[in-house]
C-alpha cells in the first residue's frame, strides 16, 4: 500500500525563498544532463529488470534522501512527506499514453516485482488516468523520448505556480566503448527547490547511475 505519511512543516528554513518565488508566474527551472548510466544499465540487464523502471526508482530514491524534494503544499499547509512515488507515462496501442504509478519501496526487488506486475497488464487496462487530481501530490513524474538524444527539454507544469512535483524525461541511450549514456531532462519548481538541494541530489543520482546499486 502506498505510503502517504507526512508531518506538518513547523519551521521552514526556506520560508523567505518560498515566499519570494511563489510570487513568480512561472518559477520553474529546467536543466538537461548527459548521464553515465552504465552501472545501472548493466545491473538491470543482469537481473532482467526494466531499465526505465529502475531509472525512475533511483531518481526517486535520491530525491527522497534530500529533504527539500519531499516538501509539498497540501491544503495551504506545508508538509514533509516520508516517501515519494514514481508516476510514469506508458504507451498505449493506439499511440497515446496513460499514467502508471508504481509505489516506491525501500526494497528494490519488491519495487521491481510490483512494477513488472503493473507493466504486464495490457496498456488499455492500466488504472492510471490523465487527470486523477489526487489529494496527495508526493509524486515525481517520469516520461521517455526513447528515439531522441535531446540536449535540452522543458515540461508542461501543472497546478499553476505551486506544483512541487519534479518532472523528468529520459532520452535515447548511446553507447561509447563500454559505457552507456542517456540524456536526462529535469524540471523543478524554485518555490520548493534551490541549487544547493539540486547539487546534493545530483551527487547521489550520478553515483548510482554510473556504478549501479549495491543491492
Amino acid at each position: 500500500m502506498k505510503n502517504n505519511h507526512y508531518t506538518p512543516v513547523t519551521h521552514y528554513t526556506r520560508q523567505q525563498n518560498f515566499d519570494y518565488f511563489r510570487t513568480y508566474q512561472f518559477p520553474y527551472f529546467a536543466f538537461t544532463v548527459r548521464m553515465d548510466i552504465s552501472g545501472l544499465h548493466a545491473y538491470c540487464k543482469h537481473r532482467h529488470y526494466s531499465v526505465y523502471l529502475n531509472l525512475c526508482y533511483h531518481f526517486t530514491k535520491a530525491a527522497i534522501a534530500v529533504e527539500d524534494f519531499r516538501v509539498r503544499l497540501l491544503q495551504d499547509q506545508l508538509v514533509n512527506y516520508e516517501l515519494l512515488h514514481p508516476r510514469l507515462t506508458v504507451p498505449k496501442p493506439d499511440g497515446t499514453f496513460t499514467f502508471l504509478q508504481v509505489d516506491y519501496d525501500p526494497d528494490i526487488h519488491i519495487y521491481n516485482e510490483r512494477g513488472k506486475a503493473a507493466m504486464d497488464f495490457e496498456s488499455e487496462k492500466l488504472a492510471g488516468k490523465l487527470d486523477p487530481n489526487p489529494l496527495h501530490n508526493n509524486h515525481i513524474f517520469f516520461t521517455a523520448l526513447t528515439g531522441i538524444p535531446f540536449s535540452g527539454l522543458t515540461h508542461a507544469p501543472t497546478n499553476g505556480n505551486l506544483a512541487a512535483e519534479p518532472m523528468v524525461c529520459f532520452g535515447r541511450f548511446e553507447t561509447e566503448g563500454d559505457r552507456t549514456y542517456a540524456p536526462v531532462g529535469i524540471q523543478v519548481n524554485h518555490v520548493f527547490l534551490d541549487g544547493a538541494a539540486i547539487n546534493r541530489f545530483y551527487a547521489l543520482l550520478e553515483t548510482v547511475y554510473r556504478d549501479g546499486p549495491e543491492a
